[in-house]
Order: C-alpha cells, then sequence, then structure tokens
C-alpha cells in the first residue's frame, strides 16, 4: 500500500480545515443573523465615540467596566433619550395638528377654501391654466377628505405595526447597547485577534481598520449632521409663520434624508396650502425660500464629511441611495461602508499585484 507523503497530508488537512470553516462560519451567520442590524450599528456609534471613551480611559486607567458603562450612558444622554423624546412628541403634535386641520376644513372658512371657485381662481394664473378649468374638474372637498382618511390610515397602520413589533424592537434596542458596552469594553481584543486572522501585512489591516473608523464616523455625523442643520432651518422658518418648529423640523430632517424627493415633501403641500388660503407672499417666500434649504445640503453633507472618506461624492450618493433601497433606513450607513471598504480592498490588491501586473505587460 502506498504511503500517502506528508505534503499531501498537509493539504487534505488545509482543505478540510477550510471546509469546516466554512461551515462554521455559515452556521454561526444563521444564529447571529437576527442581530447583525443592532451589532453593525452598535459598532458604527461605537466607532463615533470611541474618542470619549479613550478620554475615560486616560482619566480613569484600570477601569474598563466602568468606562463603558459611562459611554453608554453618554450614547443614551446624547443621542437615544433626546431622539425618543422627539418622537413622542412628533408623534402628539402630529395627531394635534390633524386635528386641526381636520376642524379646519369643517368649518365655514375651509368649506370655502374646499370649493372649486377657490381653487379654478389659482389654477387661472398658471400657465394653460383656463385649458386645465375648462378640461378637468372635481370635487375639491371629496379629494382631500378621502387624501385625509388615507393619510390617517397609513399612519394608523404605521403605529399599529411599531406597537405589534414593541416588544421586538426593545428587544434589538437591548441587544445593541449589550453590544455597544461589549464594543466599549473588548472592541479592541476583538479587534486585534480579526487582525491576526487576516492574510495582510500590519499596514493593510491597519489601513482597513481606519478606514472603517473614519467612514463610519464620517458617514453618521455627515448624514445625521445635516439632517439636523436642515430641520433647525426649516423649522425656525416655519415657526415665522405660526407652524410648530417641532413639528416642522422634525419632519424636514427625517425628509431630507429620503433621495431625490427630501423635504419637498414637508414644505411643498404646505406652501399650496397657505397659496390658496390667500397667503399668497408667505407662500412665494417659502417657495423660494425652502428650495434654498434643500439645496444646501450640498454645502454642510461635503464639510462634515471633509477628510473622512477619499470617496467621489457621486459613488458617495449612490451608496447611500442603493444602502436605502438594500438595507433601508440604516443603509445610508451601511453602504458608504460598504463601499468604502471595498475600495480599500480593491487597493490593497492594486498596490500588490496590479502594479506587478502592469509592470510586467508594459514591459
Amino acid at each position: 500500500m502506498e504511503m500517502e507523503s506528508p505534503k499531501e497530508a498537509n493539504r487534505v488537512r488545509f482543505y478540510f480545515l477550510i471546509l469546516l470553516i466554512i461551515f462554521s462560519l455559515y452556521f454561526c451567520l444563521k444564529v447571529f443573523n437576527p442581530f447583525l442590524e443592532p451589532i453593525f450599528l452598535a459598532a458604527c456609534i461605537a466607532s463615533v465615540f470611541s474618542p470619549f471613551y479613550i478620554y475615560l480611559e486616560k482619566k480613569l486607567p484600570g477601569k474598563p467596566a466602568l468606562n463603558s458603562t459611562i459611554s453608554c450612558g453618554a450614547v443614551l444622554l446624547i443621542v437615544i433619550l433626546p431622539l425618543l423624546y422627539i418622537l413622542f412628541s412628533l408623534g402628539a403634535q402630529g395627531v394635534e395638528a390633524y386635528g386641526k386641520l381636520n376642524l379646519y376644513l369643517e368649518s365655514e372658512a375651509g368649506k370655502k377654501l374646499l370649493t372649486f371657485e377657490t381653487w379654478e381662481r389659482m389654477i387661472s394664473h398658471l400657465p394653460y391654466g383656463k385649458d386645465i378649468i375648462e378640461n378637468y374638474s372635481f370635487d375639491i372637498k371629496s379629494f382631500l377628505q378621502e387624501t385625509l382618511k388615507g393619510t390617517l390610515g397609513v399612519l394608523q397602520s404605521a403605529i399599529a405595526s411599531i406597537a405589534g413589533k414593541g416588544a421586538y424592537i426593545v428587544f434589538k434596542f437591548t441587544f445593541m447597547i449589550i453590544a455597544l458596552w461589549m464594543f466599549f469594553h473588548s472592541g479592541r481584543d476583538f479587534l486585534e485577534y480579526l487582525i491576526r486572522l487576516l492574510p495582510l501585512s500590519e499596514e493593510q489591516e491597519m489601513k482597513i481598520v481606519e478606514e472603517f473608523r473614519s467612514i463610519s464616523s464620517t458617514t453618521f455625523i455627515g448624514t445625521f449632521g445635516t439632517a439636523f442643520i436642515l430641520g433647525s432651518m426649516g423649522g425656525i422658518l416655519f415657526w415665522f409663520y405660526g407652524f410648530s418648529p417641532l413639528l416642522i423640523g422634525v419632519s424636514m430632517a427625517f425628509a431630507s434624508l429620503i433621495p431625490v424627493v427630501g423635504m419637498s415633501l414637508i414644505w411643498l403641500p404646505i406652501t399650496i396650502f397657505m397659496l390658496i388660503s390667500d397667503n399668497t407672499i408667505g407662500a412665494i417666500i417659502l417657495f423660494i425660500i425652502c428650495p434654498l434649504i434643500s439645496l444646501s445640503e450640498n454645502i454642510f453633507r461635503p464639510l462634515l464629511m471633509k477628510g473622512g472618506t477619499a470617496i467621489h461624492p457621486g459613488i458617495l450618493l449612490f451608496s447611500i441611495i442603493g444602502g436605502l433601497l438594500a438595507f433601508g433606513f440604516f443603509g445610508m450607513i451601511y453602504g458608504p461602508i460598504t463601499v468604502a471598504i471595498t475600495k480599500i480592498v480593491l487597493d490593497i490588491y492594486y498596490d500588490n499585484y496590479g502594479k506587478n501586473i502592469h509592470g510586467k505587460s508594459s514591459g
């Protein structure tokens, strides 16, 4: 019987080990699949707040558990609790605004507003307005009431969906806080372990790690910082016209995260409402200033993300939109991070292999 050579035996053991690793990783992915989103979000938040944790380490050396707890508390106080307060306040003011709007539509002024003559007067000033009036006629009151009913139905469905998934949301939130604490406490050890597994040089490994930290921080700050600025500007603007700055500001901030249409979902209907309510000057001012606020995103976002990533702004925009479509709301963070890491991996490949290939072909 022919004996197997040590080289062949090592090759068999190597491929068997690779097969075991693939199976193990697959089942680990299945196990952790329900927690991937809170884990990834916790990793991004930990990356953003890592300077604060490092500061605590210098002030309170040798106390990682206490430093991790304080860091998690800071995240709760600075980010999560204010966000929850704003969302609850927004919900309460939204219900109140809907009630007031419904009462207004039932009043004499509202009934007058809903007549076709009011809309006819407004449309007649538009290009081809008279042709539109002659060819199209519909019941404005029925149209708006049905629209309001549909909007309320969507709102009720959303509330019911959130209430139905309340336990699941609380569970994911709790797990995210636990994962965040673990990242603060043992993230450095876990990162060093992952780095040891990578068959790359130390310089290449640190390049990937630093790029992840940089892009996650700048994307997080750039996206939500820009939304905060735009929402604040919109809230202050509409406050001058008697609207709730919190309701409009938060609504415009969230709407600014939606690609293409953005804040026009909020300011355009209000502007039209003011126009048909004979507040023509106010409507014109809003129609001029609101698009300028929307366009200012192109100024604030690059400023907040300056120096954080070498990705082209156009590719960054597509990565945010694609991330939203692929992963939902937090895809605006996942998309740029995925693209940034892919770019770094391609850069590493080019630095180590691409140059040699091009050098040989040119030679």
